[in-house]
């Protein structure tokens, strides 16, 4: 069961980074758009949130049991995070993180870094996210059906808590999906911290928020 959370809380950071992207006020679109993208969000929230509520629902949730060894509510989340990812790539596709026709930052050019940085970001988290997301679907969840579900490689103990790894195979289909978790961490990192930091965004914030 703790590893469906840490699945859930990774999963749903990666969404919180969709939102901060097209939230973007100086670069998103004007109020009609924005009002049609809060709506999205909001049916995400609730994805999300059913997935979460899932966990504790006796015979799909999170703990395991004799005759579901793999939790149908995993595929729910990694269902979940596949149509948001589906989404980003729509979003990428169809220039609907910023405008098409975006104005320059006081009109400095579109090599401004804070045009290019939020480029970066959106085009790192749409092909990363892309990219976890499939490999949760085509090798984690498919696995978890065809493999786990059928067998006696990870075997329920402490009332659906815990699972006993009976066999290698076991133990790498857990550590992977842990994997997982980190890879989910490094977009929300990357897409949050690191880019800006490179194209110097957040030193010239703190600069300015200090002479404020």
């Amino acid at each position: 069961m703790i590893l469906y959370f840490m699945l859930w809380f990774s999963n749903y950071a990666v969404f919180l980074m969709f939102t901060f992207l097209i939230k973007n006020h100086r670069y998103g679109h004007g109020a009609d758009k924005q009002k049609g993208f809060t709506v999205l969000v909001y049916i995400f929230h609730v994805l999300y949130a059913s997935a979460f509520v899932g966990a504790f629902i006796p015979g799909y949730g999170a703990a395991c049991s004799a005759d579901i060894s793999y939790p149908y509510v995993f595929h729910h989340l990694i269902g979940i995070d596949f149509l948001l990812a589906i989404v980003g790539v729509v979003f990428y596709v169809k220039k609907l993180y910023m405008r098409h026709d975006y104005l320059p930052i006081e009109n400095e050019g579109a090599d401004d870094p804070k045009i290019l940085s939020f480029k970066k970001q959106t085009k790192f988290y749409t092909i990363l996210h892309m990219i976890f997301a499939s490999i949760q679907v085509g090798l984690i969840s498919m696995l978890g059906i065809f493999v786990i579900q059928n067998s006696n490689h990870l075997i329920c103990i402490d009332d659906g808590l815990k699972w006993n790894y009976n066999s290698v195979f076991a133990n790498s289909f857990v550590t992977f999906q842990i994997i997982m978790v980190i890879l989910h961490c490094a977009i929300c990192v990357n897409v949050y911290y690191r880019i800006p930091k490179s194209f110097g965004i957040l030193e010239e914030e703190k600069e300015k928020q200090a002479n404020e």
